[in-house]
């Protein structure tokens, strides 16, 4: 097969895009006859559809063309770990949305590094998809971008034609979690992160430290902690919970805020009292802390709905969105601070 392709590249629709000057949602519109456009673009991108030798995806035509009242919405399998409350959580609420607007949910667990991701991204039955934790070079809105698939984002993607997402500004929302640390006196600070990549992150923690400089405080290295889940439930005693210990102890994530407040308490530290933690996420764990946790809330409710209009809204015709969305996040005040 990587032979036969090395012979005769696969024409795509953001080829057909470039050659007619227009943006790949553009062609899109014209090849199902939806949205709005001018006969003399009609005509341009038709021309180039002739001089590219482009063939539309059958599939993906389907998907223009006839209701199936089904959303898709892709999450590979990993994310569904009892331990990932989030994904449990956002699914959910998903399912609720599209129940809300009387379609159904198809959940598709493919890994993204799978080379049967396109096959199973463009094979037919679903009006369109909502794509969950996306990265900045994931390769999956790219996919149903050139098949001219309905889709939405929750997360933001690199390629500037990836538009339509729906997300929230992740460095802005620790401003009120380290002023609210910062109010309640706390003045030393440890913090624990995923050792990745994700922009998340990043975002969170810039957001962290810079909130914190703004107070003239800052995360003292000796209690920074990044590593695996594994390796943070095995490393927060020692390093953050001994004797020598900050203060406040801002997480990423729920997740592993859970960690630091069992291992606090194992340790015969009281959260709130001995030692603040934070969190991010706020939605329903897997079993109730006591006391409960301090996190950043986000309006999963409300992503969901947002993501699930825009699917539908681009399965009747209007056109793609041209910029992503923030929607407010709120902080969630616990007995843990």
């Amino acid at each position: 097969m990587t032979a036969r392709r090395a012979q005769r590249p696969v024409v795509r629709i953001r080829d057909v895009a470039q050659d007619a000057g227009v943006s790949p949602q553009t062609v899109s519109n014209v090849l199902n006859d939806q949205g709005r456009f001018t006969e003399e673009t009609r005509a341009r991108v038709l021309a180039s559809v002739e001089r590219t030798g482009y063939r539309p995806n059958r599939a993906a035509r389907q998907l223009r063309t006839r209701r199936s009242r089904l959303i898709g919405l892709h999450l590979p399998a990993a994310q569904l770990s009892v331990s990932n409350t989030f994904s449990i959580a956002f699914v959910r609420e998903v399912i609720e949305a599209v129940r809300r607007v009387d379609h159904q949910l198809v959940v598709l667990t493919t890994p993204v590094d799978s080379p049967d991701l396109d096959a199973e991204l463009l094979a037919p039955g679903v009006d369109g998809y909502v794509l969950f934790n996306v990265g900045l070079d994931d390769p999956r809105p790219r996919v149903l971008v050139d098949a001219g698939v309905p889709y939405a984002l929750f997360g933001r993607a690199l390629d500037p034609d990836i538009q339509g997402w729906i997300d929230i500004d992740n460095a802005a929302a620790m401003t009120p979690l380290v002023d609210h640390l910062v109010e309640r006196g706390y003045r030393t600070f440890g913090y624990v992160t995923y050792d990745d990549d994700a922009y998340w992150t990043q975002e969170r923690w810039e957001g962290a430290t810079a909130r914190l400089a703004h107070h003239g405080l800052a995360i003292d290295p000796r209690w920074l902690l990044r590593g695996t889940e594994a390796e943070i439930r095995e490393n927060v005693a020692p390093v953050l919970l001994g004797p020598d210990r900050p203060e406040a102890i801002i997480c990423e994530s729920d997740a592993l805020a859970e960690i630091v407040h069992v291992m606090a308490t194992r340790q015969g530290l009281l959260p709130g009292r001995d030692v603040a933690i934070t969190g991010f996420d706020a939605v329903p764990m897997r079993f109730e802390l006591e006391p409960s946790l301090t996190s950043v809330a986000i309006p999963v409710r409300e992503v969901a709905d947002a993501v699930v209009r825009q699917v539908l809204d681009e399965v009747d015709g209007a056109a793609a969105p041209t910029a992503g969305t923030f929607l407010p996040t709120r902080l969630a005040v616990g007995g843990s601070t």
